[in-house]
């Protein structure tokens, strides 16, 4: 049994017009599933700034995001 990855785009640096889908699937999974706020932008601003978007690594399937890893350099 192998593994079929067809149908999957990346993992990539996500794009600042993507944020709002972004921000919807960590949502989704941290918060709504836990009957919380979706407040991942508010708790997270610098790792979910247009800035940083290259750096929120997505996994699409079927056209929407469906993983997501996000990454915040600082000193």
């Amino acid at each position: 049994m192998g593994l079929n990855l067809s149908g999957y785009e990346g993992p990539r640096g996500s794009a600042p017009n993507e944020l709002p889908e972004v921000l919807e699937c960590v949502n989704r999974v941290f918060r709504l599933s836990r009957d919380m706020e979706p407040t991942m932008a508010q708790e997270f601003p610098l790792l979910f700034a247009e800035s940083n978007a290259e750096n929120l690594r997505v996994i699409r399937k079927g056209g929407r995001v469906v993983s997501h890893v996000g990454i915040f350099e600082t000193d």
